[in-house]
């Protein structure tokens, strides 16, 4: 019994301090800003898209944009926007979030 209330009392613990220390996500370039053409929003000519995530604004509000939705950010607001990166290309669904500095890290750079 003594074995079983030690061990309950210890999970809540590894579990709650696994979720405290989770890395932040380190935001380290400029934002670029995303024009709405009626449904779809277009990134300029000049942008190249990046593998991890999108560092963008979004009708004056900065957000990080990933295509998949993130079980991570459940709590942080998400706007889910269609994106046409390049002429001629489907647009493509991204899923972005607020940039709450529980989960982000903003480093700026020139």
């Amino acid at each position: 019994m003594k074995n079983f209330i030690s061990k309950l009392i210890i999970l809540p613990l590894i579990v709650f301090s696994s979720c405290v220390f989770a890395e932040k996500i380190i935001i380290n370039r400029q934002p670029v800003t995303l024009q709405q053409q009626g449904e779809i929003y277009v990134v300029p000519q000049d942008y190249k898209v990046a593998q991890d995530y999108q560092y963008v604004t979004i009708n004056g509000k900065q957000r990080a944009c990933f295509l998949d939705k993130r079980p991570d950010f459940v709590n942080l607001d998400v706007v889910s926007i269609n994106v046409q990166t390049a002429t001629g290309v489907a647009a493509a669904t991204w899923n972005c979030y607020s940039l709450d500095p529980t989960y982000f890290e903003i480093i700026q750079t020139k």
